[in-house]
């Protein structure tokens, strides 16, 4: 018989910030500058593979976003400055910050109206959206007693037990969130006497 095994954690649910009056490359951040009529596939796959998604959308009065040193009207590509890209995403919105990804030394200006921006995208990766489900046969024992049910797991924080435990004996089970830090997996706390326990490492 399948035994449903569900998990809940809490993440910190994001404040959407106030569009800003001139939006310019920051610290662990990047902006894409958009044109009209390009294909938004680009952009679609710029999110996917820098594990990023969408937060919050402004769509304000129009106009261009140019990078500071390029003269105006330059094809940006990622070959030219990398994490930017010319693209237009649905929605009309002209501009896209992007967060926890590696800084570019560039600004971006609105040279048609500097107290304006087109829009704004706020998006940061998914650091804490994948997990590892251990399961042991011993209650203290994540380590050397235990499998994994479950590795890097995402959205769905549910997973399937296809197996029962024999009469008189118990399942356990262990959440452990993990991230793409160096060193980003979780913990699984401590002993009595303060040695930190081992967790099994999943695939």
């Amino acid at each position: 018989m399948a035994w449903p095994v569900l998990f809940v954690m809490s993440v910190p649910t994001a404040v959407p910030p106030a569009a800003p009056r001139n939006p310019r490359a920051i610290p662990g951040s990047f902006l894409v500058d958009l044109t009209p009529g390009a294909d938004a596939g680009p952009l679609r796959e710029l999110l996917r593979t820098q594990g990023g998604r969408v937060h919050h959308a402004y769509s304000l009065i129009p106009s261009r976003y140019n990078v500071r040193g390029l003269p105006a009207g330059s094809e940006v590509a990622l070959s030219r400055l990398p994490g930017v890209l010319r693209v237009r995403p649905d929605l009309e919105v002209r501009a896209i910050l992007i967060d926890s990804v590696p800084l570019i030394g560039a600004l971006f200006d609105d040279d048609s109206n500097p107290e304006t921006p087109t829009g704004l995208i706020s998006a940061w990766k998914d650091y804490m959206f994948d997990y590892d489900l251990l399961k042991s046969t011993v209650a203290a024992d994540f380590d050397a007693a235990a499998s994994c049910l479950e590795t890097n797991d995402s959205r769905d924080t549910q997973a399937l037990e296809r197996k029962s435990p024999a009469m008189g004996t118990a399942f356990f089970y262990l959440v452990r969130a993990r991230n793409d830090c160096p060193g980003g997996d979780g913990g699984i706390g401590f002993t009595a006497s303060g040695v930190a326990r081992n967790g099994r490492t999943c695939p």
